[in-house]
């Protein structure tokens, strides 16, 4: 193959793709993600918000920071075994001669721009129509985010089960309270658990945890508003018109 194929594309993410869809980062399995850095001030203001951009952006910041744990992430991190890297782009200062305005849009696009004038294979990422149509009147290659498809293994129920030591649902109920952080970390960017990214649960989620050595030992906890505390559910089943359950 030429060496033009063995070159990894980069895919330059807008701020609307992944305040859409954090897990956007991981959706170019073999190729390099460039997160400019305007799109980290951007998300940055959303972060307090108590709605779903905010829940978001703050996931968003989550993936990165267990991603500074594995590299630096201006010179590109590796996150798993097919080549797919993400990295933080600094805004550059060459700029097309017709992008003049210094805006968080034209210094997005300026990114995309300057891979591509250095020779890179440069898709710039957004949803905004207009951004697509100033990137595209530069000869940018430009796409819209698309990955709308509903998997039904990954739909919100509500609640997650997982397999935990079983002196972690003894603290639970001993404590009152668990620490986010002390739960097994969830694989998802690679195949070492060791290295996985701390579970995501929503504002009060629910949490099955079930013992790795006896399954009849379970736990049932709740994950306080949008603490990183989960508290214990537990007291005795309430009768539903009189009738008690089995």
């Amino acid at each position: 193959m030429s060496a033009e194929t063995h070159q990894p594309k980069h895919f330059v993410l807008d701020t609307n793709v992944l305040r859409h869809n954090p897990a956007a980062l991981f959706m170019f399995t073999d190729n390099v993600v460039v997160i400019p850095f305007t799109v980290l001030e951007e998300l940055d203001k959303f972060k307090k918000e108590s709605n779903g951009v905010g829940r978001n952006a703050r996931q968003l910041i989550r993936h990165l920071d267990d991603l500074r744990r594995r590299g630096r992430l201006g010179d590109g991190v590796q996150w798993n075994d097919e080549g797919g890297t993400i990295r933080i782009e600094f805004d550059t200062k060459e700029h097309p001669q017709a992008v003049r305005d210094d805006t968080p849009d034209n210094r997005i696009i300026g990114v995309a721009w300057a891979l591509s004038r250095n020779g890179g294979r440069a898709t710039l990422i957004s949803k905004d129509i207009n951004v697509r149509i100033k990137a595209d009147s530069l000869g940018l290659n430009v796409e819209d985010f698309e990955a709308q498809k509903v998997d039904a293994e990954h739909l919100y129920r509500g609640y997650q089960t997982i397999d935990v030591p079983s002196e972690l649902i003894d603290t639970l109920y001993a404590e009152k309270h668990l620490d986010l952080d002390t739960l097994p970390s969830h694989p998802s960017l690679g195949n070492d658990s060791s290295h996985g990214v701390p579970m995501e649960l929503f504002a009060n989620e629910y949490v099955q945890m079930r013992d790795q050595l006896d399954e009849s030992h379970t736990g049932l906890s709740l994950r306080l508003a949008d603490t990183d505390q989960l508290i214990p559910i537990h007291g005795p089943r309430r009768p539903v018109s009189g009738i008690d359950g089995p």
